[in-house]
């Protein structure tokens, strides 16, 4: 074929589109809403975050409500860790009926962390999963109930976790207030809620199953 008998090339017209927009309208930004606020969604947010062994739950519960703090959620939650070279990314899978993609970076350093996340929804978790497994390959699994209490910014967790035990989460979450802040808010329900610094657990749940 010589230069003039070459085909014309057709060009696809570039739409643009506001994704965020697309996914909270598509993809039941409601329930992500409740979970994270939806700002949150594919922007990096920061928090501060506390992880405690908790030997006795319902002493906790009653400390919380003591406190006028009352559960907002309780919800199975899956996370599938896969291996990256930076950070940690996991699809979390909540009740069989709603999926993220979360990527996030945290020290393992003591006493109140930092840590900026993505939160991205997932409409279809298993293809997803399957893909990202193809990928990356799966790191470890794990397995949680989970009790959602509400604290000022402060989301407070009662999580049973698979072969691991019973622990208290907090994280801060940081939006109209300082980091120095949300560390005070965060130390202020640490104390309130009497979790000892002998009780915090530095690593994440997946770190402490590869360790099992």
């Amino acid at each position: 074929m010589n230069q003039d008998q070459r085909l014309p090339v057709r060009l696809n017209p570039v739409v643009h589109v506001d994704l965020a927009d697309f996914v909270r309208r598509q993809f039941r930004s409601a329930d992500l809403d409740r979970n994270y606020g939806s700002s949150n969604l594919f922007l990096p947010v920061k928090n501060i975050e506390i992880k405690a062994r908790c030997e006795d739950l319902q002493a906790m519960r009653d400390r919380l409500r003591d406190q006028g703090v009352s559960l907002t959620r309780r919800i199975r939650q899956v996370d599938t860790y896969f291996n990256v070279p930076h950070g940690r990314l996991k699809l979390r899978e909540i009740d069989d009926s709603e999926a993220q993609l979360i990527q996030y970076h945290r020290p393992d350093v003591e006493g109140a962390r930092e840590s900026d996340y993505i939160v991205v929804p997932v409409i279809d978790p298993q293809s997803s999963k399957e893909a990202l497994n193809r990928a990356l390959g799966v790191r470890v699994v794990v397995e949680k109930v989970r009790e959602v209490y509400r604290w000022d910014h402060t989301r407070v967790h009662l999580d049973e976790v698979k072969e691991l035990g019973t622990f208290i989460e907090l994280e801060t979450v940081i939006t109209d207030q300082t980091l120095r802040e949300a560390r005070s808010e965060c130390d202020r329900i640490q104390r309130a809620l009497g979790i000892g610094r002998e009780a915090v657990v530095l690593v994440s749940y997946a770190d402490l199953l590869e360790q099992v």
